[in-house]
């Protein structure tokens, strides 16, 4: 099947993310926003960003944490790249072609600013920083909102890949929520933020994975869509 070894790397793209940040988060050095002296990483306090820190919070060196968070982070954008530039080929002969295009057009805009966020640490570039994430998230729920009822509509995938798209959806839209107009910097407002923001990445990974599964399962030749 065309573009099969896109999809096989989307596997091992999100397993390698999911090993990578938990190398990251196991060398992260400490510190966190109002407790710069904090020892380790807290799952529940600290922000991913914190691991593509250039530096900690108090100035130290943590090259091991940043650069297996920011390896992680760009080959997840790079795949995701691929992903969605090839997604709409699967649904040529199909109705819903275009809604499909432009969902594959965000999810191409999400990913690049996925490496963007990488590559723009935030004690560095605050606002670039910043940018890319409020873009990034927002353009991908933009894209999965597409796929959705394309996936519905066609014969191309099975409903259940719709479904599962409809479930992070929910998740993503959550966290837009709160990213957007989320509680206080409070410890508890932190604490909040940053475990949405773990949910909502690990969600995202799950997804892809299956999705990714989904489209290696797909017969050589597809079916006849309407």
């Amino acid at each position: 099947m065309k573009y099969r070894w896109i999809h096989s790397w989307s596997v091992a793209a999100g397993i390698l993310f999911v090993l990578l940040t938990i190398v990251s988060m196991l060398t992260y050095p400490g510190g966190r926003i109002g407790h710069p002296q904090s020892a380790g990483y807290s799952f529940w306090l600290n922000f991913f960003s914190d691991l593509g820190r250039a530096r900690t919070f108090t100035g130290g060196p943590k090259l091991i944490s940043y650069s297996s968070f920011a390896f992680a982070l760009v080959c997840a954008g790079i795949t995701g790249i691929l992903y969605f530039a090839t997604f709409p080929e699967f649904f040529r002969n199909t109705r819903q072609f275009r809604l499909v295009q432009m969902g594959s057009l965000a999810g191409v805009v999400s990913s690049y600013c996925f490496v963007g966020i990488a590559l723009a640490p935030w004690d560095l570039y605050l606002l670039i920083h910043l940018g890319c994430v409020y873009v990034a998230f927002s353009s991908l729920l933009l894209a999965v909102l597409c796929f959705i009822p394309s996936i519905l509509k066609s014969a191309v995938l099975p409903p259940r890949y719709a479904f599962v798209y409809a479930g992070f959806a929910l998740i993503l839209g959550a966290y837009l929520c709160i990213l957007f107009f989320g509680p206080r910097a409070t410890d508890t407002g932190l604490m909040i933020q940053a475990t949405a923001q773990k949910v909502v990445v690990y969600a995202n990974v799950i997804c892809m994975l299956i999705q990714s599964y989904g489209m290696l399962c797909l017969p050589e030749h597809l079916p006849n869509a309407h």
